[in-house]
Formats: C-alpha cells, structure tokens, sequence
C-alpha cells in the first residue's frame, strides 16, 4: 500500500464532519450520526452514556463506523469504513481532547460556555477508536473499488 493512499484517506478523514457509528447490545444492531476528530487514523467522538448507542458500547465496544458524502451519483462515490473498539477516555485523556471539538465545531464550544447546555459536556463520554481495519473506497478508480490501508 503506498503512501500517497494514506494521504489520500487521511485528507478524506480531516474534510469530513460526520461519521456513522454502528454498534450493537441487548436490543440488537443500531446505527448513529456523531461528529468526530482525529489524531492521525485514530477518532474520537463524544455521547451521552443513555442513549441507545452509549449504552450499546457499554455492553459491547466493538464498532463499525463509515465517513461519506451523500451522493447522488454512484460514479462519484468515496469513502472510509473502519473496524475497531471504542474505548471511553480517562476524564484527564476527555480534558486533551475536547478543545479539538472546539476547534472543528465552533458551534459545539456553546457546551462549554451556555449554563444550559454546560452539563450535556461535563456528563458525556468521549471515546476512543484506534481502528484495526480502514478500507478506503473511491469509485472514481472502479466500481466497488475498495484499498485496505494497512495501519
């Protein structure tokens, strides 16, 4: 795998907002919008431990996550899938990360600032996820054309 892939895929990464996060629990298989930031291949995203997903990756921290566009053309079609397990961060770790939210989503420091929303931050999690297996997809390059980046 060369290089110039894990730019490529790392470029894709940091120009995108949202991934999907697919965990399951007690209730079966369940699929998520969250922002995220990375570090490198490594995401983080921040939830509150009730809902549907928090509570699924407190039974099970394995996840699947997907990074794309909403494309109206299957020619065009690219994106990132990821394998991994989501690890929650130490509140020292959470303090270090959560400025790169701020950073990325200004719309998100309202969390920080606003009496009103202060406590949503202070009890979400943020959790890790150091991927075990990124695929990147690009059909400009083919249809279904899928390259494995090896971390």
């Amino acid at each position: 795998m060369s290089m110039e892939l894990k730019k490529e895929t790392l470029s894709y990464m940091e120009s995108h907002h949202v991934v999907t996060l697919a965990t399951t629990g007690p209730d079966g298989p369940w699929a998520t919008a969250v922002f995220y930031v990375n570090d490198g291949f490594t995401l983080f995203f921040l939830t509150e431990t009730h809902t549907r997903h928090g509570r699924n990756l407190t039974a099970n921290p394995q996840v699947a996550m997907a990074i794309h566009e909403d494309y109206n053309d299957w020619h065009l079609i690219a994106g990132i899938q990821i394998l991994g397990e989501a690890m929650p961060l130490s509140t020292w770790e959470k303090a270090k990360v959560v400025p790169a939210f701020f950073t990325k989503f200004p719309s998100v420091s309202v969390f920080n600032s606003d009496p009103r929303y202060m406590g949503i931050l202070a009890r979400s999690l943020v959790y890790r996820v150091q991927p075990r297996e990124i695929w990147y997809l690009d059909n400009k390059k083919g249809f279904s054309r899928r390259e494995r980046i090896i971390l």
